[in-house]
């Protein structure tokens, strides 16, 4: 419920910030226990009124979840429903909705392998990891044999301004590429 800040005591509030920041905290504690691999992040939060001498009334927050197992991960999602619904026995109403479901793909194991036997034959250190980012390759594994050749970013920042790879690194992914691109033509 919105109210003033100045005039509403603490007790008798109706913070949605407040129960949002504890329903967030048992998501984290929630994720973790369900799977270390598990990425759970709160990307957007939007609270109303907005403004600075007013307790919020309602926050619409995201939740972004990322797992290679689609099973585990509709499990936490049935789980954060279930712990949205321990919230609503209080006088605040949580309301959960997916509103995007793009399940993890698998590459193609022929390529991975031919791209680590090219690594290891170039002489270039190298290991198979799952990318928990989005790709043009979820969509390509869908019409065609698709895999990545990643590089490291320093200090392994990425979709920052802040995103840097060493020249080194760029020469090996290229070197790795072009072997890779050679090998699938001939």
């Amino acid at each position: 419920m919105a109210n003033h800040a100045g005039t509403t005591p603490m007790a008798q509030r109706h913070d949605a910030l407040q129960a949002t920041v504890q329903f967030i905290n048992r998501l984290c504690l929630l994720a973790q226990s369900v799977s270390p691999e598990l990425t759970f992040t709160v990307g957007e939060l939007a609270l109303t009124p907005n403004t600075v001498n007013v307790i919020p009334g309602k926050v619409v927050f995201s939740v972004d979840c990322r797992h290679t197992n689609t099973a585990l991960l509709d499990n936490f999602e049935t789980l954060m429903a279930n712990t949205a619904e321990l919230f609503t026995e209080t006088d605040l109403t949580i309301h959960v909705s997916r509103w995007a479901n793009i399940p993890p793909v698998q590459l193609d194991q022929q390529l991975l392998a031919q791209n680590a036997n090219l690594a290891d034959q170039l002489q270039l250190k190298h290991l198979q990891l799952a990318s928990g980012a989005g790709h043009d390759s979820q969509i390509m594994t869908q019409v065609t044999p698709t895999t990545m050749i990643f590089v490291p970013s320093i200090q392994g920042i990425s979709h920052a301004p802040q995103e840097a790879t060493a020249t080194p690194d760029l020469l090996a992914g290229v070197q790795l590429l072009t072997a890779s691109l050679y090998r699938q033509a001939y």
